[in-house]
């Protein structure tokens, strides 16, 4: 596993201070040789050429974006923006929030559109695009979900799920590979999975000895059972039946696990959080045991944020580190088969560190 190359941004982006930490990254499904990026620093997006190792593109925010979303047909991208960062709600204006959404629409186009996005009342947590390329799906830390149209840029929809889960935090959530299902990962522990139509309520999942849950993701099973994996507090990975609500495996990473990710065939399971590795499981040994550890032998930052490229044969995984570094893996041997004897490498590191 050897790191190939690692390029200073500070060379490349003037604006980067040290030590800035990537705080989102996501793939262009439509190219993956086009990743956005966003540091706790510059408040710029910036789209990265990863094989030029370059960044062409770059849209001002006014606050560091904390989460980055393509719309399938790779034409737009939307950015979740905090532009009041550590401010408590109550020093708010009424009515205003501590964040924004910022979409930008044409972005491969000569003008690009840049707008934003108002209705929330809360901080908002996350922002999805759904795969019809139409709708956004965002979340506020307490004013639930809110459903809007890409075309009108509106909110066509507001879900307070109080019903659901009562006055509790909204953590985070991520959507299903078809869109069909959303999860949200609650303050008092629980996991809720929603129907995205209706928001009508799935399942919840929720451990006898409640923790915090960091992150979900979603597969669906070559039996076409449906398994949601979620990342806990305790350093625990929990692989939850749908249909039942129980834990069919549990393991512990030995960290705080904040980032939970499946590929996007459901053969295998990434893990991440604070500790300078990641870890990539073979979800279909049962029980689950086996691991591919992923790391740069100099050690890095733990883990913000992933991705992994949806073309048809890629077997790329982005990820972005607290040590301001960018990471582009090739998972050769681990997406396609059961080989334990081959493992990834690193394709690209980019660094702001002098």
């Amino acid at each position: 596993m050897a790191l190939v190359q690692r390029i200073p941004l500070s060379e490349v982006l003037a604006t980067v201070k040290p030590n800035s930490e990537i705080w989102s990254c996501s793939y262009n499904p439509q190219d993956d040789n086009f990743i956005a990026v966003t540091t706790s620093t510059e408040n710029k997006l910036r789209i990265c050429k990863e094989n030029t190792q370059s960044f062409p593109n770059a849209f001002d925010l006014g606050g560091a974006g904390t989460c980055t979303d393509f719309s399938r047909d790779g034409s737009r991208v939307v950015i979740l923006c905090e532009n009041l960062i550590g401010l408590p709600q109550y020093y708010l204006p009424p009515g205003s929030t501590s964040s924004d959404i910022v979409l930008i629409t044409n972005i491969n186009g000569e003008t690009p559109e840049q707008v934003q996005l108002q209705g929330h009342t809360s901080a908002i947590r996350n922002v999805h695009f759904h795969p019809t390329n139409t709708l956004l799906l965002s979340s506020g830390w307490s004013d639930g979900i809110r459903v809007w149209d890409v075309n009108t840029q509106q909110m066509t929809r507001q879900e307070l799920l109080k019903e659901h889960f009562g006055e509790e935090t909204i953590y985070k959530t991520s959507m299903s590979e078809d869109g069909k299902l959303l999860t949200v990962c609650c303050s008092d522990g629980a996991t809720y999975v929603l129907e995205t139509n209706n928001f009508k309520l799935v399942q919840e999942l929720k451990w006898t000895n409640p923790t915090d849950v960091q992150d979900a993701s979603i597969r669906k099973t070559s039996s076409r059972d449906i398994q949601v994996a979620t990342a806990s507090h305790d350093g625990t990975v929990k692989v939850w039946d749908l249909g039942t609500g129980k834990v069919l495996h549990m393991f512990t990473v030995g960290y705080e696990a904040s980032r939970v990710l499946y590929t996007p065939d459901g053969s295998r399971l990434c893990v991440g959080g604070k500790a300078e590795h990641i870890l990539i499981y073979n979800v279909e040994e049962n029980p689950i045991k086996s691991a591919w550890k992923l790391a740069d032998p100099c050690g890095f930052g733990a883990i913000k944020c992933m991705d992994f490229s949806r073309m048809s044969g890629s077997r790329r995984l982005v990820t972005g580190h607290a040590d301001s570094t960018l990471r582009v893996w090739n998972l050769y041997g681990i997406v396609q088969d059961n080989s334990m004897s081959e493992f990834a490498s690193v394709m690209g590191d980019y660094t702001s560190r002098s």
